[in-house]
């Protein structure tokens, strides 16, 4: 309902969910700028404020300029792949080593300097390619002449030559690649702790954004699911014992439950 899936996947195809649950996600951070606007109008006006966020509504507002398209020309904005809308070449290629890489090479001076990189210096003077509105009318045949390229060489000899000519160019990483890229290392993007209810050592996300003067850590990674139920229900909310045992025996709530590795909760994501 937000409008993110509509536009992607291929165009041929059916529309794609994204990977996660981006709805969930988007709408907590939303909130969570609400809340601190509502703690500066407090400390300014002396009164808070309500905070209302929706899951859909945060995802429509990612959908970029596609709103005022829609209402100025009429037009749908449909599923395109990979390729960026109104620059070319800019998409994901294969590799030799089965692989992608993404390059944006879509400025005139800098798919100069990519044809340079590939070989192919030429390329730029051809017409149908010599600025960026050409390129983006012949885009499938550019596109077929620079996969016939990186098809020719690994990752990493790719990603190496465009950087070195100044090419914008990235490879696309799994999370297995994330764990090993040392950039990630060294920002402590990748932390090792102890999982709750004993279940060993986890690797989790560091923390954004980073503080300067007052850097957060990860200190725990809390206890196990239902730890805590009875003490919120009871001391907190006046829930009587009872009532607390009818509810875990009609498996409304848990109490202290096992942590199941690997589960994943059901979600109300809106992409």
């Amino acid at each position: 309902m937000g409008g993110l899936r509509f536009i992607t996947g291929l165009p041929d195809r059916p529309p794609l969910k994204v990977g996660v649950s981006l709805g969930d996600a988007i709408a907590a951070l939303y909130a969570t700028i609400g809340v601190l606007a509502a703690l500066q109008r407090r400390n300014v006006t002396g009164r808070g404020e309500v905070v209302d966020v929706a899951l859909h509504e945060s995802v429509f507002s990612l959908l970029e300029a596609i709103l005022p398209e829609y209402g100025y020309t009429g037009k749908v904005r449909q599923r395109r792949g990979n390729a960026l809308l109104g620059s070319a070449p800019s998409n994901v290629y294969p590799t030799g080593d089965d692989r992608y890489i993404t390059i944006g090479a879509n400025g005139d001076s800098i798919f100069r300097r990519f044809c340079v990189a590939i070989g192919i210096p030429e390329l730029a003077e051809d017409p149908k390619f010599a600025d960026n509105q050409s390129r983006r009318t012949n885009v499938a045949e550019l596109d077929g002449l620079i996969q016939s390229w990186t098809l020719q060489h690994s990752l990493s000899e790719i990603w190496e030559t465009l950087v070195d000519a100044g090419v914008p160019a990235a490879p696309v990483y799994s999370i297995a690649d994330i764990v090993s890229d040392p950039q990630y290392q060294a920002r402590d993007m990748i932390l090792k702790m102890v999982g709750p209810g004993g279940i060993g050592e986890l690797l989790v996300p560091g923390l954004v954004p980073k503080f300067e003067e007052a850097p957060g850590q990860v200190r725990w990674l809390g206890g196990p699911v239902g730890e805590h139920t009875r003490e919120v229900l009871g001391e907190m909310a006046g829930v009587s014992d009872d009532d607390i045992e009818q509810l875990v025996a009609a498996s409304v709530i848990g109490i202290g439950t096992e942590v199941r590795v690997g589960s994943t909760p059901p979600t109300g994501s809106m992409e």
